[in-house]
């Protein structure tokens, strides 16, 4: 398709949004909306141009598993998720391998890990994490190595860092997170997880960075905009795309704000807002630069955006 040539050759056009909604974004190309709106998603990569949404909030939790397909700008609806349920955390495990852990249902706070095979169609359940939680992130930290960071349980936010062996199938705990929340991660390089933003009191702008070859947190430069329910995703070697979430005004309201971490100069950069406010939202990287962030919620209950960034 030319439209899709236009955004991944040379040409692409920097700092700027692709979006489904009509008349927003760059009109060079029309990202397809969602099949199915939702809030309180998850989404991860699960191979070049792909992109896995899966649970959320419809009506009630949700079982939904839809991938998206960027260089077809197209969406698939794959095989259920075998536990509906949101607000929880999802992250690769390896080619066409996503994990997705803890959450929440009419059942209470969950602590299953149900990982998602996208070559073969299918899902298979694996150890649970230590704890039940929902709100926790998560991020890839090496080949079938995946943490899991703060979050709520039965008893409020968290601090916990879990690290999930899929090749083990066993989960380690290790150095808790400075700052007890429920923030949006993102990997910034080889054992590396960055964390940022999310609930303290309202919303924080806390960034810190979790180093799991040496087991130990670094605390960095705040983010310019404190906010919760947020999402992040990589965009490039050390840099870190952090997208939409609710802040405080002193009411909750959502967020258009795009501010990217470098992880390397230790600063943020502000860049064009998302064409759509939204919390609730998630994001996962499609190719070099390249950001897509999915549902959310804006001025309704649940919304069907894809929005793209081009850093």
């Amino acid at each position: 398709m030319p439209c899709v040539v236009i955004i991944v050759g040379s040409r692409r056009l920097p700092n700027t949004w692709y979006s489904s909604r009509p008349g927003q974004g760059d009109p060079s190309f029309k990202p397809a909306p969602m099949p199915t709106a939702r809030r309180y998603l998850a989404a991860t990569p699960l191979g070049p141009g792909l992109a896995g949404t899966f649970g959320g909030i419809v009506h009630d939790a949700a079982a939904n598993n839809e991938v998206y397909d960027f260089n077809a700008n197209a969406w698939m609806v794959r095989a259920p998720l075998p536990t509906a349920r949101y607000a929880l955390a999802a992250a690769p495990l390896g080619p066409g391998l996503a994990g997705t852990f803890g959450g929440v249902n009419d059942t209470g706070y969950l602590a299953i890990n149900e990982v998602y095979d996208f070559n073969s169609n299918s899902w298979s359940t694996r150890a649970p994490m230590p704890t039940f939680l929902n709100l926790a992130t998560a991020a890839p930290l090496g080949p079938g190595l995946v943490g899991a960071f703060g979050g709520r349980g039965g008893g409020g936010s968290v601090a916990t860092t879990y690290v999930y062996s899929y090749n083990d199938n066993t989960w380690a705990s290790r150095a808790p997170i400075p700052t007890v929340r429920a923030g949006a991660a993102a990997p910034l390089g080889p054992g590396l997880a960055g964390v940022f933003g999310g609930v303290v009191s309202n919303s924080s702008n806390p960034s810190e960075v979790y180093d799991y070859n040496a087991d130990v947190w670094m605390i960095r430069a705040p983010a310019p905009t404190a906010r919760n329910y947020l999402a992040a995703t990589p965009l490039g070697p050390g840099l870190a795309g952090v997208f939409g979430g609710v802040v405080y005004t002193p009411y909750p309201t959502s967020t258009a704000a795009n501010e990217i971490y470098d992880f390397n100069s230790n600063s943020w950069s502000t860049r064009a807002p998302m064409p759509t406010a939204r919390g609730y939202l998630a994001a996962a990287p499609l190719g070099p630069g390249l950001a897509g962030t999915f549902g959310g919620s804006g001025t309704g209950a649940r919304d069907d955006a894809n929005e793209i960034y081009s850093y």
